[in-house]
């Protein structure tokens, strides 16, 4: 006897925002349907989707009460849809561009705070995601989040978590208009969270910190940071302010160019050092110590540090020659003695140059530290006499290129992919031969090698080990898991087959005991 059992699943309902009708936020607001007298939401599960290479116009406060907001784009590969915000009557813009009271979900937008585009003469939005909804969660895939006076996210109630992979964030600061301790990526204030994650994200130009949770006796639990590039970021209040920290902080496999290009300066005392106070170090004049990665002590936090590279450009090192500074240090020594001996390798210093990035902004630089009226004096103020290099949208979108090719082992990642936002498609190989980086002692070899439906990948172990295969394509995703099992001690083999591989590079990662090696398999 058959028993047919059905289930009844509520679909997500998806609806199209065209573009040039109205105002989005006005257009969203006016999905109701009359219940009781009153208009309340269609569908709390409803997906909003904007066609791609469309502007699209925020007048006024656009906030979710209580309902998920779920914006994303069309399918395919056209441009993003942009959503900007548009002058009111009196001509100001609002700010925060969105205002959340319920969880957000956006998918593949350019979210632009400036309201007439790229020669925007009006004081762009201060913020472009705000909340202060108690139990936020918020998600940013594949986003263009740019040009925000004050910060890309501020968030000022307990957030469950706040996700954001695969986005890039251009111009956090605007000086003409915000003070220089402004332009923060993701201001975090002194709330609790649950879960704060930045992976595979590409930060150009933010005049201070990448992430700010200073004060505050409630804690950021679990703090992730993996596979980012940032560029220009002037760290004007230092770099990452991680603050009360929970059960765990990881920091890995980034790629950071010409960050805290103000530099570590020791004399300026009662501006740029008065928020570096938390971690509770202090320098050999007694002042508070300057570092680009601080948080509040915690002996049960733990902490995975591991294959960050920085650099510095030949323009941003000579500027520090002429003000005698220098990038100061990485860690504070308590995350450093939790680390043990891989402090020391944490953070790497490299010689790198990238295709096509912006200057570093030494006209700013130079500005701060000359007197006054000619310059700041080392004060917090604004001022339109000097700036990012902003860039257009064109340049953003066709000319930066973050790539590079190096053959550095010190360059791959933990996870055999190149450092920094892996959109990119940078390729860093081991300069001495592949024997070498299997420290393990196993000599990866795949035959053949490019490979069209199959190859056999021969390997040692000196014991009888548990094998396991991933393999990875170019932006890090896994697309295909081998369980192989167990092999004695000697000379091995495992057959791979094709199947869903396109054609491409690929990382081979295998995993035995513990122990990690790496190869690239081609496919053709």
């Amino acid at each position: 006897m058959f028993i047919l059992s059905v289930f009844y699943v509520h679909a997500q309902r998806t609806k199209i925002i065209e573009p040039n009708v109205g105002f989005l936020d006005d257009m969203i607001y006016a999905d109701t349907i009359a219940t009781g007298g009153k208009a309340t939401r269609v569908d709390t599960s409803t997906v909003y989707v904007l066609k791609r290479g469309f502007t699209y116009y925020v007048q006024g406060v656009f906030e979710n009460k209580a309902w998920p907001l779920k914006i994303k784009a069309e399918a395919g590969t056209g441009a993003k849809p942009i959503v900007r915000p548009f002058p009111m009557t009196d001509g100001t813009l609002n700010s925060p561009l969105i205002t959340l009271s319920g969880a957000g979900n956006f998918e593949n937008i350019w979210f632009d705070g400036e309201g007439d585009g790229d020669n925007a003469t009006l004081k762009p939005a201060t913020i472009m995601f705000y909340s202060s909804y108690e139990g936020l969660k918020f998600d940013l895939q594949g986003c263009i989040v740019a040009n925000a006076c004050q910060a890309g996210m501020q968030f000022f109630k307990y957030t469950v978590y706040a996700k954001v992979n695969n986005c890039r964030f251009y111009n956090m600061g605007k000086m003409a208009y915000s003070d220089f301790g402004n332009g923060r990526v993701f201001d975090a204030r002194d709330t609790q969270y649950g879960l704060v994650s930045f992976t595979n994200c590409t930060f150009v130009n933010s005049t201070d910190r990448i992430f700010r949770h200073r004060n505050g006796t409630v804690p950021l639990d679990k703090f992730v940071f993996d596979h980012n590039t940032v560029v220009n970021n002037s760290g004007f209040h230092g770099f990452i302010e991680l603050g009360n920290v929970g059960t765990s902080v990881q920091i890995t496999n980034n790629l950071m160019v010409d960050c805290l290009g103000l530099g570590a300066d020791p004399t300026d005392i009662t501006v740029r050092l008065t928020e570096l106070d938390k971690h509770g170090e202090k320098d050999a004049s007694g002042n508070n110590k300057w570092v680009w990665v601080g948080s509040v002590p915690n002996p049960t936090t733990k902490y995975t540090i591991s294959k960050n590279i920085y650099t510095i450009s030949a323009a941003q090192q000579t500027w520090y020659n002429s003000h005698s500074l220098t990038v100061g240090a990485i860690l504070t020594d308590t995350i450093s003695k939790r680390l043990g001996t891989g402090a020391a390798t944490a953070f790497l210093k490299k010689d790198l140059t990238l295709p096509n990035i912006p200057a570093p902004p030494v006209a700013f630089f130079t500005f701060y530290w000359a007197p006054k009226p000619d310059g700041a004096g080392k004060t917090k103020m604004t001022t339109n006499v000097v700036d990012y290099n902003k860039m257009d949208a064109a340049y953003w979108l066709n000319t930066l290129n973050c790539k590079y090719t190096i053959s550095d082992i010190n360059f791959i990642g933990t996870d055999g992919i190149a450092v920094g936002d892996p959109s990119w498609g940078s390729v860093a190989t081991n300069n001495v031969g592949l024997a070498d980086r299997n420290k393990s002692g196993k000599g990866l070899v795949s035959y053949p090698n490019p490979f069209t439906t199959s190859t056999t990948l021969k390997f040692k172990t000196d014991k009888y080990s548990e094998v396991s295969i991933d393999i990875l394509d170019q932006t890090g995703k896994v697309v295909k898991h081998i369980a192989a099992g167990s092999f004695a001690p000697g000379e091995n083999t495992i057959d791979i087959q094709r199947e869903n591989m396109t054609n491409g590079m690929y990382i081979l990662r295998m995993n035995t005991d513990g122990k990690t090696s790496f190869s690239k398999l081609i496919v053709k």
